[in-house]
C-alpha cells in the first residue's frame, strides 16, 4: 500500500498523473479501499448474528457478503470522476500464468513437488528456507 504514494521506475516522472497531488490521491484510496474491503467483510461473515433482517437474508450475507462485497468496492475504485487523468487510480498488473513473466512462480512450484518430504523442499529451496 506504501507504494502507492511513490513514482514506479519504469514511468515518468514529469507525467501529470505522477504529480504529487494524484499520487497522495491514490494512495489514499488504495489505503480507503483496502480497510473498506476488509471492515465491510468482516462485519458481514458475523451477519448469522445480527438482530435485524430476516434470517435468510442473514444468511445469504454471512454466506456469500464478502464476495458480494468484494465485487462492490471493485465497482467503487472503477467510478472515477471525468477530471482524473488516466492512470489515477492505479491498476495492479497480473500476468496471465502462461506469461513469461510468471514463469518464476512455476519454477518454485516444481522445485517443491519434486521433493520427498516438506522439510526437504525447505531446505533445498532458498526462496521457501
Amino acid at each position: 500500500v506504501i507504494s502507492e504514494f511513490h513514482i514506479q521506475e519504469s514511468e515518468n516522472p514529469n507525467d501529470e498523473k505522477n504529480q504529487f497531488q494524484w499520487r497522495y490521491m491514490n494512495g489514499l484510496l488504495g489505503i480507503i479501499f483496502t480497510f473498506g474491503v476488509l471492515s465491510t467483510a468482516i462485519k458481514s461473515r458475523r451477519a448469522r448474528s445480527w438482530l435485524y433482517g430476516t434470517g435468510p437474508i442473514r444468511s445469504f450475507i454471512a454466506d456469500y457478503g464478502v464476495p458480494l462485497l468484494v465485487v462492490v468496492w471493485t465497482l467503487l475504485s472503477f467510478s472515477v470522476p471525468s477530471g482524473v487523468p488516466s492512470g489515477v487510480p492505479r491498476r495492479l498488473l497480473s500476468p496471465l500464468p502462461w506469461d513469461s513473466a510468471s514463469l518464476n512462480h512455476w519454477t518454485v512450484a516444481k522445485v517443491i513437488t519434486y521433493q520427498r518430504t516438506p522439510m526437504q523442499a525447505i531446505e533445498r529451496n532458498p526462496v521457501i528456507g
